[in-house]
């Protein structure tokens, strides 16, 4: 069981009116001043303002070489179908992220969460799971954030917040999804940039 994901427990009771920025992407702007974030794209899975937050950065792979333990996976995962770094946070761990459109029933390793997205533990789920999604894709470790600590990051201007497509954490070209986010929105840049401190409590 990976430990880190018990923390996602907290999340799946609280209230929809707390997870504001949940299936959101968040795109470094100009002024992130973590090297490591730089140019990234980060799917917002779960977030409310007394838990925190928890994403992924969908448009890094992973220029390593990895156990053929995860061969398998990787042989119904969606194209290209490589590992990608989802984060700093249980660096160590590969885990899964999924899309369905159909009912999925609860089971160990397999955390629901919203717009269809499934976060699964790869030690306790079975291929035969991910045979059942429409997407897949695999990720080492993901992105976490303490209570205030992404509204504080956001009001600091490093990141712009936008809209996110199903498909965005699955796309078959990660190396353009930055700017591909950018071209979609109306208004320009300034549309991103929260103007309200409370917008996001």
């Amino acid at each position: 069981m990976l430990t880190g994901f018990e923390n996602l427990d907290r999340f799946l009771s609280v209230p929809p009116e707390k997870t504001d920025l949940t299936g959101k992407l968040l795109l470094a702007s100009p002024f992130m001043n973590d090297s490591m974030f730089a140019g990234s794209v980060v799917l917002i899975s779960a977030h409310s303002r007394d838990a925190g937050a928890i994403g992924f950065i969908i448009n890094q792979p992973v220029s390593e070489v990895f156990s053929d333990t995860y061969t398998p996976w990787l042989s119904n995962a969606s194209s290209p179908s490589e590992i990608f770094r989802g984060g700093p946070v249980e660096h160590d761990v590969v885990m899964g992220l999924g899309h369905t459109s159909n009912q999925f029933t609860n089971s160990p390793g397999l955390y629901q969460l919203k717009n269809n997205l499934i976060v699964l533990d790869l030690e306790e789920t079975f291929i035969n799971d991910v045979k059942a999604l429409q997407h897949f894709r695999l990720f080492k470790g993901y992105s976490g954030w303490t209570p205030g600590q992404l509204e504080a990051e956001i009001h600091a201007e490093g990141w712009l917040i936008a809209e996110a497509n199903a498909t965005d954490p699955f796309t078959p070209r990660p190396d353009n999804l930055y700017e591909k986010v950018i071209r979609r929105q109306p208004g320009g840049l300034t549309e991103y940039y929260p103007t309200e401190t409370g917008s996001l409590n």
